[in-house]
Parts: structure tokens; sequence; C-alpha cells
């Protein structure tokens, strides 16, 4: 039963949130374009460039949420090397525009995106020292209920932060785009 109110108040919520996102419309050029920036963390990591690719390697934006999302990254690693079970990642996924107004709010997640062995998850370990191209593959077909509950053709903002626990040190990076879920 708790279930079923819990699933009603996400479709309420995700009715209210469609009225309001037509009035906020999409923020900062993601209509049209993919952004990024590096946020707190070391400076040891450097991210200099993401960008979604399809599985051709082509630019491709809006991106799916329902299919695996190819990310581009280019970035100088001056840390140390990234090994499997010693870098963590986790993720806080935000919308646009809500009842309460045009600005990010968070989504509950209930910690499904937290603390996941990133070279498992996403991320092709041993991440050496040195400046490098990645394709790294965000894969949240394993979410499909939390998905299918979002509102589709709407901007998202996604919160990744990687944790080396070799180091004690992370490095987080922020994104914001138009996104499709069904």
């Amino acid at each position: 039963m708790l279930s079923l109110l819990v699933i009603a108040s996400l479709f309420g919520a995700s009715s209210a949130a469609s009225i309001a996102n037509a009035a906020c419309g999409f923020p900062n050029g993601t209509e049209t374009a993919f952004q990024w920036w590096q946020g707190e963390g070391t400076a040891d990591f450097q991210i200099l460039k993401l960008e979604p690719i399809d599985a051709a390697g082509n630019p491709v934006y809006p991106v799916y949420l329902n299919q695996p999302l190819r990310v581009k990254a280019h970035f100088i690693n001056n840390q140390n090397e990234f090994v499997a079970g010693k870098l963590l990642l986790s993720m806080k996924l935000s919308k646009y525009g809500s009842w309460s107004g045009c600005a990010w709010n968070e989504i509950n997640t209930q910690n499904l995106l937290n603390n996941q062995d990133a070279c498992e998850a996403d991320i092709s370990c041993p991440v050496v020292t040195g400046e490098h191209d990645m394709i790294i593959t965000l894969d949240f077909s394993k979410h499909k209920v939390v998905i299918s509950m979002l509102e589709n053709d709407a901007p998202y903002q996604l919160q990744l932060t990687l944790t080396d626990q070799t180091s004690n040190t992370y490095v987080t990076v922020y994104t914001q785009t138009r996104c499709f879920t069904k």
C-alpha cells in the first residue's frame, strides 16, 4: 500500500512539474546544448571536455536516459592511478522547474545512485596518470522504474562525484541537459 502511495505522489508531482516546466522553459541554453562544468574537489584531476555521443562516436543532443548514455571525456589525471574497488561514483539527479518555481530540485533516488564502484559501473579502469580521452557509459537501465516516472523532454542536472579511496580525494562534475525518458 505504501509503495502505491509513493508512486501516486510521484506521478502527481510529475504532472505538476510538467505544468511548471512549461512556464519555466529550459535554463542555461539546455534546450539546444549540453552544459557542464567541473565543481569542487581536487585540482589534480582536471576535466577539459565532456560531450554526449552516439554508438558511432558522433555528438548527440538531446540525451536519452532510457538507454545507455555515452559521454566522451577528455581529462588530465595528475592524482594517481584509479583502480577497481577504490574509485566510487555517486550521482544526484535534479530537475528544473516544479510546483515550487523555476529552480533545480533534487530528485530523491533513495540512494540508488550513491557509492557505486565506478570501475564496475561506468568507467574503464585502471585510469592511469596523464592526459586521456575516455568513453564513459552511464547506464540508467537498471533504474528503469525511476526513469519511467521522470518527465519526458525536460531539463535535468546530474551531479557526478568520483571519490578515490586511495588518496581520499574527490572530483565533482555537473551536467545540465535536455533529456528524453521515453
